[in-house]
């Protein structure tokens, strides 16, 4: 299995201390058993048990720091730039205060370009909202009405005409299994499903509406995705207005 950089460097740090282990025992061993002078070997012993117990307590340290120098700042980055792969611009991270310089530099790198992607997508997002905004505005000040509805039969859009003409024909509705009066039944709801059921665009169609005493006229496309997929139809409903013989 491969290592890492922390674990090599723990590694390293274990060898150093066992070499250190092996010879401070080997040196004990050696002068416990010359001929030196007692007070000598007893000094000699406080030195060795004394330098062990330091490299110990550095190799510990050591450890126990480089967790939050490597293992925790690198955790933090690679979350970050999972949350980011995955479209999450406004996750917070939090960098170990202690974690190495380099790695610091990286996190601080993606935290500038994290906030200038979500800088750009809410720029974009605005734009959206702005363009179909004047998309609508368009389509509202048009005499025709306009109604979309996605593959699956739900409506995805109504023009203020529709919505004022078939009051019931809400946005997100399920025109396939949701029965209505006839005037949207047998004309917008039937001209519509023949457009999903046969995923070809339709002729334009007149249609009598009883309420309004008169025929409509619809048109109709089909939408489709950058593969040329149908994702979904529209249709334009003109002369919606009711007659003059049923206004007075």
């Amino acid at each position: 299995m491969k290592l890492g950089l922390s674990s090599k460097i723990r590694l390293f740090i274990l060898i150093i201390l066992a070499i250190n282990i092996i010879t401070s025992t080997a040196l004990l061993f050696y002068i416990s058993n010359s001929n030196i002078d007692y007070a000598l070997k007893n000094d000699l012993s406080n030195i060795i048990w004394g330098s062990l117990i330091l490299i110990f307590g550095f190799s510990l340290y050591f450890m126990t720091r480089l967790n939050n120098m490597f293992v925790r700042g690198l955790a933090a980055v690679r979350f970050l730039i999972k949350e980011i792969s995955k479209g999450n611009y406004n996750v917070l991270v939090d960098m170990p205060l202690d974690a190495d310089p380099e790695i610091s530099k990286t996190f601080n790198s993606l935290i500038k370009m994290q906030e200038i992607i979500l800088h750009y997508d809410n720029l974009k997002k605005e734009k959206i909202v702005e363009n179909r905004n004047r998309i609508q505005s368009m389509i509202n000040l048009s005499e025709s009405g306009f109604i979309i509805i996605n593959i699956r039969g739900q409506v995805i859009y109504i023009s203020d005409i529709i919505k004022n003409h078939f009051k019931y024909i809400e946005e997100n509705i399920d025109i396939v299994n949701t029965h209505f009066q006839p005037d949207f039944e047998l004309s917008i709801k039937k001209h519509l499903l023949e457009i999903i059921k046969t995923h070809t665009k339709s002729d334009a169609q007149a249609y009598y509406i009883s309420s309004l005493k008169k025929h409509i006229n619809i048109k109709s496309s089909l939408i489709r995705d950058s593969r040329g997929v149908p994702i979904g139809a529209v249709a334009c409903v003109s002369n919606l207005h009711p007659s003059e013989k049923s206004s007075k």
